[in-house]
């Protein structure tokens, strides 16, 4: 099974979005230790989200998204 984890860039005044920064390090260490694991990094666009769903090929795959809510003062999970 391939694990993807997904990051954003920019968003609002967000220059460096730390779900980017989180997403790209966990997989740089997870292919350190041997998994089979990819980092995708999203622009802040429905569009390209579904656009990469849609051309997603059949396989076993385990999604993790990353995201930012400015808003919020405290890990969220949805």
């Amino acid at each position: 099974m391939k694990l993807i984890v997904t990051g954003f860039g920019p968003f609002g005044s967000v220059i460096d979005n730390p779900s980017r920064i989180i997403a790209k390090e966990v997989v740089e260490d997870l292919v350190r230790q041997g998994y089979d694991a990819e980092f995708l990094d999203w622009r802040v666009s429905i569009n390209d989200v579904n656009q990469y769903y849609e051309n997603l090929q059949k396989g076993d795959y385990f999604m993790l998204h990353l995201g930012l809510y400015q808003g919020i003062t405290k890990i969220h999970m949805e």
